[in-house]
């Protein structure tokens, strides 16, 4: 065993010593590997300080295995339980009457239950008798509703407020025609191919999207009063549920980004280089580069024909590749990059273009991370504390990217920008921040003190 292998068994082993034992059970939608979506990020997260501390032997992961998902290519440090779904109909039966006629239930959370579901994870929470349930988001909430016993503690993890991010997608929708925004996103593998086809028309995605962001509003409203917390990525939206759900238990977590571990020092020579990150599998990602490409980077090509885009995210359809291919080499696809160091810390700045969101976007605190300056979208850098000209620049629409992106290729701006990033990361988002907000979170009050005697 290496030494920063003992290391790290030492410490895990100090922390279990330091709480009580505590049996828990994580209800997700979809397996957390590969870590390719932010909420992947999170409950990674959460499962690798749940094992830290409280042993794999105490932590189970509970998933939905859709019929499109492959063999998990990761396995977890802890036990592992895969539910399995009604059959189509019967989920489109509940859809039509819980969501459509009753409007009690979104419709995403309808086409997700099952009674066989169900029944398998009552069984598992009677042979496992878990202290603690963690729901990941309004689509697993009605498990644990349905379930019993009840455990002693639940928390729902929402991620962040899909009803607003609904809304958003409507209004962007609305001021870029031009777009194919593919509402459903990752979603679709749920969906038979029937259904994937008779939501493409841009009417139909309106009409379902309006009816979805109602029904989830009521469900965001009224889940704060059967769980004994609530998670949300972003401290506005926090706000905002609190405010309409008159709730006190609603708090803002951060995600554990255990990625971070090989930063090198940064070398911006001036390059006109920029840097996109985002699977492009994802709709949002994938339209905001589309919208990147045809309308900021003519102009910034004719100010400095130089520029260099390297796009980093897998996923990208042939209607992307052969936009990207118009322009002579100077954007790269690069699908995926094992090792990111290289290129964050010689790229210019990182762009985020994105048109709507909610949350809290992962590439950008890689980029706070790495020290790379972050131009962004109000939409992009939404929920994280940086100042526009301090840690990063706004910029109110695509156009206006160039102009920032062209003063970043100045040394000692980028530098001074960089610097700043670095900072904002380490008060804010470095695994000691986190792991200690954890162990209030999940009820480990006592890791706290061995963090600050552990280096972590």
């Amino acid at each position: 065993m290496s030494p920063r292998a003992a290391f790290i068994a030492l410490r895990n082993k100090k922390y279990r010593l330091a709480v009580a034992t505590m049996k828990v059970l994580v209800l997700s939608s979809s397996y957390p590997y590969p870590v390719d979506i932010g909420r992947k990020v999170i409950i990674s997260g959460f499962l690798e300080y749940l094992v830290s501390v409280f042993g794999s032997e105490n932590v189970t992961f509970v998933y939905i295995a859709s019929a499109a998902d492959a063999a998990p290519d990761a396995l977890l440090p802890c036990r592992t339980f895969a539910l399995s779904l009604d059959g189509i109909w019967q989920r489109l039966l509940g859809v039509a009457w819980q969501s459509i006629i009753c409007k009690r239930h979104a419709l995403q959370e309808m086409m997700l239950y099952s009674r066989r579901a169900v029944t398998q994870l009552r069984q598992l929470m009677r042979a496992t008798s878990p202290d603690l349930v963690i729901v990941d988001t309004v689509r697993m909430a009605q498990y644990l509703e349905a379930s019993t016993p009840k455990p002693p503690r639940s928390i729902l993890y929402l991620d962040d407020l899909y009803s607003l991010r609904y809304r958003r997608m409507l209004l962007a929708m609305h001021a870029h025609p031009e777009t194919d925004l593919a509402p459903i996103g990752t979603f679709g593998r749920f969906l038979p191919a029937f259904m994937r086809r008779l939501i493409r028309g841009r009417t139909v995605q309106r009409r379902l999207l309006s009816l979805e962001s109602q029904l989830l509003e009521k469900r965001e409203e009224e889940l704060p009063d059967r769980f004994d917390s609530v998670l949300l990525l972003n401290a506005e939206e926090t706000a905002q549920l609190m405010a309409v759900s008159s709730a006190n238990n609603i708090l803002t977590v951060k995600p554990l980004l255990r990625a971070h571990h090989n930063r090198l020092p940064r070398r911006f020579t001036g390059e006109p280089t920029y840097l996109f990150l985002g699977n492009l599998g994802y709709p949002a990602n994938a339209s905001s580069l589309s919208l990147f490409l045809s309308q900021a980077m003519p102009n910034l090509v004719d100010a400095e024909p130089r520029t260099k885009l390297i796009v980093v995210g897998r996923g990208a359809d042939a209607r992307l590749k052969e936009q990207s291919g118009r322009w002579n080499g100077r954007v790269q696809l690069l699908d995926f990059v094992e090792d990111l160091a290289p290129l964050m810390a010689t790229a210019a700045a990182m762009v985020v273009p994105l048109i709507y969101g909610s949350g809290l976007k992962m590439k950008v605190l890689d980029g706070l991370y790495y020290g790379v300056p972050i131009v962004s979208t109000p939409s992009g850098i939404d929920g994280v504390p940086a100042i526009h000209g301090r840690e990063c620049f706004i910029a109110d629409d695509i156009p206006a990217f160039v102009e920032p992106l062209l003063h970043l290729c100045d040394v000692d701006l980028n530098n001074h920008v960089s610097a700043r990033a670095q900072q904002l990361y380490a008060s804010e988002f470095a695994p000691d921040v986190v792991w200690s907000q954890y162990s209030e979170i999940f009820g480990s009050r006592q890791a706290r003190t061995l963090v600050a005697h552990s280096g972590r």
